[in-house]
């Protein structure tokens, strides 16, 4: 059956499993807390080459570079839409559940020594730098650090070259297509 072998099947069952285990084995849940941390580690290693490689041959298998800027635009639109509808849902459910309540605690006394990192790098993230972070370092540095968007930025700008490329640059497409196929293979869906 190949809803079974599905990947998104195999994840809402395993979150299902958890639940149930955690509400009713709470003290064996915590010891299988490695196993989350080490499949949430997994998606997070898998994010920057599968973004790279599928952007990537995206725009360098495309032979007419006009539609290529309406997808671009389109999927820019498309992502806009998106974050605003997760934006939504998660004020929706602060909104509904409303996390922390009925928690007796006082909220001075709470230990703030963690958010100093997060605090100090928001407040100097203006317009320019938030567009100068998305510009990586070095080419490996956007796949180091494990952000999103400079890996985006570099996979667009590669995809870009080589189909201006043309025949030339059709070994290395070859490469690209064989490298995200095998990063496909890694978790199947």
């Amino acid at each position: 059956m190949k809803v079974v072998k599905s990947l998104y099947f195999q994840i809402l069952c395993a979150v299902l499993l958890g639940v149930l285990v955690g509400h009713f084995w709470a003290a064996q849940a915590v010891a299988l807390k490695p196993l989350g941390d080490a499949f949430i580690k997994l998606v997070k290693m898998m994010i920057a080459p599968v973004v790279f490689c599928t952007i990537v041959t995206g725009i360098a298998g495309m032979s007419d570079k006009r539609s290529l800027g309406r997808l671009l635009s389109k999927t820019m639109l498309l992502f806009l839409g998106l974050t605003l509808i997760s934006l939504f849902i998660g004020l929706g459910a602060v909104y509904l559940f409303a996390p922390g309540a009925g928690m007796n605690i006082d909220p001075t006394q709470l230990s703030t020594v963690g958010l100093s990192q997060y605090t100090d790098s928001a407040a100097k993230l203006g317009v320019v730098e938030f567009f100068m972070h998305i510009i990586p370092e070095t080419f490996i540095g956007a796949f180091n650090k494990g952000e999103v968007l400079p890996v985006l930025f570099i996979a667009v700008l590669c995809g870009f070259a080589l189909s201006s490329l043309g025949e030339r640059g059709k070994p290395v497409l070859v490469v690209l297509e064989s490298a995200s196929q095998m990063v496909f293979k890694i978790f199947p869906t």
